[in-house]
């Protein structure tokens, strides 16, 4: 596979449209929880390890990466605007921000509750919820978005999947992840 993680980004959102013939994607059902969603958010969560683990180390050879607090650290520190990154999911609003008050003791709500239904299933299964896992994604989704970012940026035919960036390049208005895009880092 050229692009691994990509692809098997797209494949979870692929399985999100499966589940959106069952729970419509909308703010009325954020709260809505289920065996699904327990199954796409522990998919989702592992992969965002998977992932952030990579990113740190293109940045980083030598890191050891091995928790989201340590990701944190690392990211931070080389693309401190991942806080600011909106994603958008067709049919969905509002937009997306995955990574907001991502900083030193604080990890985002999506993360805790992936952690939490990881670790105590039988108890904490409700917090897979839609609204959850639609952030797991869109944090997955800009993790992504930064681990091929030249590729990307080079048009080497990588499809624009249903949740995507938001926004437009400054200088020419075209949508993101069109020749000439840029991912904010500094």
């Amino acid at each position: 596979m050229t692009f691994p993680h990509l692809e098997y980004y797209c494949i979870l959102v692929r399985d999100l449209e499966e589940i959106s013939r069952y729970i419509e994607i909308c703010e009325a059902n954020e709260g809505t929880f289920s065996l699904a969603l327990v199954q796409l958010l522990l998919a989702v969560g592992s992969e965002v390890d998977v992932v952030a683990k990579l990113l740190c180390k293109e940045y980083e050879p030598t890191t050891g990466c091995g928790n989201i607090d340590e990701y944190r650290d690392v990211l931070l520190q080389h693309i401190p605007k991942i806080t600011t990154v909106r994603v958008a999911l067709r049919r969905y609003e509002p937009t997306l921000l995955p990574w907001t008050n991502w900083m030193p003791g604080n990890n985002p709500e999506w993360w805790r509750a992936y952690n939490a239904v990881k670790h105590n299933r039988d108890t904490k299964y409700e917090q897979a919820n839609l609204k959850v896992c639609l952030g797991a994604l869109a944090g997955l989704c800009v993790l992504v978005a930064y681990l091929y970012t030249d590729k990307i940026k080079n048009g080497l035919g990588i499809h624009r999947p249903q949740m995507w960036l938001h926004g437009t390049h400054k200088k020419s208005g075209k949508a993101l992840f069109s020749p000439g895009w840029e991912l904010p880092t500094t």
